[in-house]
C-alpha cells in the first residue's frame, strides 16, 4: 500500500501543471475593466492632477486635453480667478462682523486703559472683570460701522503712543496736548487729513468714548492755525477716472465669451451691475436681494435689476430714518445685447441664482482655488483688483488705475458731460442737494424719470450721438454714426436722411454745463477740523485722497490682515503687498497696551504652560510649550521666522489654533524636563 501512495503522489507531480495567482480584479468581468492595457475593454480616464494646497500649486498643474475640452476656459482665464482665490488650506482667518467688532472692543479697551480715570465710561469699567468691560465697550462703538472704528483706532493709537513716548499724559485731552500734537504731526511732514483725522480722533474719543476734554481744545490759535495751513495747501483732490466707452463695451461682450470662466464673468456682471447701478463697490458687500423686471429686448430698454443696499456709505443717516438705498440698473447698457439678461445666465452657470440670494449676504463672494465661491464676501479692494486683472487682459485697456469708485464715476461723469440738469444727477447718483428731503434720494419711485433720461444718454452712446471720451469740441457728433464695434439690430438703425435724431437729454445741452464732469467733482463731505459736535464731524467718514495715516508705513498701522485700511480700500495698486506681510514684530495694539494700566496683564489665556506665537500671514495662534527641544508647536508646525511671539491681547477665538489648544503640551523632552521643573518648583513652594 505504501508503494501505491508514492507512485501516485509521483504522478501527480509528474503532470500537474504550474499554478498560477490571481487576485479578484483579475479574473472575468473585473479583468476587462481593471486588467491591463491589452486586456481591458474600458479605457482608463486620465487622473488629474489635484489644483493643489496653495494657489501657486494650482497654477502649476496642468490638465489633459479632455478636461480642457469640457471646462470651457482657457489657462489665462483659469489664471485670473485663481489668482485671487481664498486658501482656505493655508488656514487665514476671516473674522466675520461680529469678531472684527470684539477687536475692536478690545483695541479701545487699551485706549481707555492709558488713563481709566479720564473718561466716562472708563470710570464705570475699570473695576469690572474684562467680559463685562468689553461688553460696555461694544454696547458703546453700537451704530459705527467697522470702517469707521478701524480708522479712528489707528488716529487714536497714534496720539497715545506719541504722548507716551514724550512722557505725557494724552487723557484728558487739553489744549496744550492737542496743540502739541499737532506741532509734532506738522513738523513730521503729515499730509492734510493726517491732521484733520488727529482733530476728528480727539472728538470720537470725547462723543463716543466719554473721555474728558477741554471744550476749546481743538479752538486754540494755533491748532486753528495749522489746520488753515493744511488746508491751503492740500494737495488737489484725486479723482477716480471714468471707464471707457470700449472698455465697457469689452466688459459687457465678456459676459457671453468662452475666454473666460464662468466666475470670471459673474465678477464682471457684478461690476457691470455697480457701473449702471452708480454704486460704489462697497454698495454691494453687504445687499436685501436682488429684483428682476426684464421686459422685452427694446431698441432703449429691456428692463431693470434692482438691488437695495444695506452696507453704502451713509447707511447709518438713512437707516436712522427708516430709509433704504435702491439701486435701480438698467439691463441694457451700450451694447447690442441685454447684458441683465446674459447677467442673470452667468448667475445660474455659476450655481448663483440672482433671485435667490438672500437679505444680508453679498453680491459677490470671493472665489476659492477649485473654481467655486468662498463663505468670503469680496471687499471694495479684493473686488477690484479681481475686475482691473480681467479688465488688463482686454484689448481696450488703457492702462490707468481703476479705483473702488470707478463703477460709480464713469456714468455720473457722462451725465455731466451731456448736461444733465442737478436735480437727476443727484437722484442718479444718490446725493441730496442742500436744502432738498433727503427722503427723495432713497425713494423708490422717484428714481424714474432720472432713469429713463439715463437711459436715453445711453441710447445716444449706443448710436454714436454722443461720444463722452472725445473733447469737447467732438462730443457731441454732427454726423452720427453708430459705433463700428457694435453690430446694432435694425430697429436701432438711423432713418433715412443718415442721421440720428438725438434723444431727449441731448435736446438739454442749451446750457454751458458740457465743461462739467460730473457731479461727483462737486461734492465734497464737511471739514471736521473744529470741535464740532458728533452728527457733523462723523459725516466726514473717508478722505478719498488717503487714510489718515495712509502717508505712514503699513508697520505703522498692524492692523492685520482682517483690518485693512478702510481709506485705502478704493484704490489697487498692482503688485503692492498687505499690510500683514510688512507688518513690524511689534504691533500696534502691543504698543498702545504698553502705554496703559494692561501694560503687564496677559489676557491671551492660554496658561503658563506654553508661549503663543502668531503666524504673520495667516494671523493662527499657535502654542509652543515653554522649555520644547524640538521647536514644534504642540499642532506639530515647526516654528520657524514666519511667525512672531503674540504678547497683546486682542484676540478672537476664531484666531486660535483648534489642533494647539486642544492638543497635550509636552511633547518632547524638553518640554517633559520644563514640565517637571515647574512641578517640583510649586511642590517646594506649597510644602514650604
Amino acid at each position: 500500500m505504501t508503494n501505491v501512495r508514492s507512485a501516485t503522489l509521483d504522478a501527480v507531480l509528474t503532470h500537474s501543471g504550474s499554478g498560477s495567482f490571481q487576485l479578484p480584479w483579475e479574473i472575468g468581468v473585473f479583468a476587462e475593466i481593471f486588467g491591463t492595457e491589452h486586456g481591458r475593454i474600458l479605457p482608463m480616464v486620465e487622473r488629474v492632477a489635484d489644483p493643489g494646497a496653495t494657489i501657486e500649486k494650482a497654477e502649476a498643474s496642468t490638465c489633459s486635453p479632455m478636461v480642457e475640452s469640457v471646462s470651457g476656459a482657457h489657462n489665462h482665464s483659469r489664471k485670473l480667478f485663481l489668482g485671487h482665490a481664498v486658501s482656505t488650506e493655508l488656514g487665514r482667518v476671516h473674522p466675520t462682523p461680529e469678531e472684527q467688532l470684539s477687536l475692536m472692543a478690545q483695541r479701545f479697551e487699551l485706549i481707555l486703559a492709558h488713563s481709566f480715570e479720564a473718561s466716562v465710561l472708563g470710570r464705570r469699567i475699570q473695576d469690572l472683570d474684562r467680559e463685562e468691560r468689553l461688553a460696555k465697550i461694544e454696547l458703546a462703538l453700537g451704530g459705527k460701522s467697522l470702517g469707521t472704528l478701524k480708522k479712528r483706532y489707528g488716529q487714536a493709537a497714534r496720539f497715545v503712543t506719541w504722548a507716551n513716548g514724550e512722557n505725557m499724559v494724552a487723557f484728558p485731552i487739553a489744549g496744550q496736548v492737542a496743540e502739541e500734537y499737532l506741532q509734532h504731526l506738522s513738523t513730521s511732514a503729515a499730509r492734510h487729513s493726517a491732521l484733520t483725522g488727529a482733530i476728528e480722533s480727539m472728538n470720537f474719543l470725547h462723543h463716543v468714548l466719554g473721555v474728558d476734554m477741554d471744550p476749546r481744545a481743538c479752538l486754540a490759535p494755533v491748532v486753528q492755525g495749522i489746520l488753515r495751513k493744511a488746508r491751503k495747501n492740500r494737495p488737489p483732490k484725486k479723482q477716480a477716472r471714468a471707464l471707457k466707452v470700449c472698455e465697457l463695451l469689452d466688459l459687457e461682450n465678456a459676459l457671453t465669451s468662452h475666454d473666460y470662466s464662468a466666475i470670471d464673468r459673474f465678477c464682471i456682471g457684478c461690476f457691470l451691475a455697480a457701473v449702471y447701478g452708480r454704486a460704489r463697490l462697497g454698495d454691494l458687500r453687504v445687499i436685501e436681494g436682488v429684483l428682476l423686471d426684464f421686459t422685452e429686448n427694446q431698441a432703449d430698454s429691456c428692463g431693470y435689476l434692482e438691488v437695495v443696499s444695506l452696507s453704502h456709505k451713509c447707511s447709518m443717516a438713512s437707516n436712522r430714518q427708516g430709509l433704504r438705498l435702491h439701486l435701480v440698473i438698467p439691463a441694457k447698457g451700450i451694447g447690442p445685447r441685454c447684458w441683465g439678461r446674459d447677467f442673470v445666465q452667468v448667475a445660474k452657470e455659476c450655481g448663483r441664482d440672482l433671485d435667490k440670494i438672500s437679505s444680508g449676504e453679498p453680491l459677490l463672494y470671493m472665489p476659492d482655488v477649485h473654481g467655486g465661491f468662498s463663505d468670503v464676501p469680496a471687499e471694495t479692494a479684493t473686488f477690484t483688483a479681481w475686475i482691473a486683472e480681467i479688465l488688463g487682459t482686454m484689448p481696450s485697456f488703457c492702462g490707468e488705475r481703476i479705483t473702488g469708485h470707478t463703477a460709480k464715476h464713469t456714468l455720473l461723469e457722462w451725465m455731466g458731460k451731456a448736461g444733465l440738469d442737478l436735480d437727476n444727477q443727484s437722484l442718479l447718483g444718490h446725493h441730496v442737494l442742500v436744502g432738498r428731503n433727503s427722503a427723495l434720494t432713497y425713494a423708490r419711485d422717484q428714481q424714474s424719470s432720472p432713469v429713463r433720461k439715463l437711459e436715453a444718454m445711453l441710447s445716444d452712446v449706443r448710436l454714436g450721438v454722443f461720444l463722452p471720451d472725445v473733447s469737447r469740441s467732438g462730443m457731441f457728433a454732427k454726423n452720427p454714426k453708430p459705433l463700428g464695434i457694435i453690430s446694432l439690430a435694425p430697429q436701432d438703425q438711423p432713418g433715412e436722411s443718415g442721421q440720428a435724431e438725438p434723444s431727449p437729454v441731448v435736446s438739454e445741452v442749451g446750457e454751458s454745463t458740457a465743461d462739467r464732469v460730473g457731479l461727483e467733482a462737486e461734492w465734497e463731505l464737511p471739514n471736521a477740523s473744529e470741535n464740532m459736535s458728533e452728527e457733523m464731524w462723523y459725516k466726514q467718514l473717508a478722505d478719498d485722497d488717503g487714510g489718515a495715516f495712509s502717508d505712514a508705513p503699513d508697520d505703522a498701522i498692524g492692523l492685520g490682515v482682517f483690518d485693512e485700511d478702510p481709506a485705502a480700500e478704493d484704490s489697487f495698486e498692482p503688485g503692492s503687498s498687505s499690510s500683514s506681510e510688512s507688518s513690524s514684530d511689534e504691533s500696534l495694539d502691543e504698543k498702545v497696551q504698553a502705554c496703559g494700566a494692561l501694560a503687564s496683564s496677559s489676557r491671551s489665556d492660554v496658561g503658563a504652560e506654553c508661549s503663543v506665537y502668531q503666524n504673520r500671514m495667516t494671523k493662527k495662534l499657535h502654542l509652543l510649550p515653554r522649555g520644547s527641544s524640538s521647536n514644534k508647536f504642540v499642532c506639530g508646525r515647526l516654528l520657524d521666522d514666519k511667525h512672531r511671539e503674540f504678547v497683546g491681547g486682542v484676540m478672537v477665538a476664531s484666531m486660535k489654533c483648534i489642533s494647539c489648544h486642544r492638543g497635550k503640551p509636552i511633547n518632547d523632552v524638553g518640554a517633559l524636563c520644563h514640565a517637571l521643573d515647574a512641578a517640583s518648583k510649586r511642590r517646594r513652594t506649597s510644602g514650604a
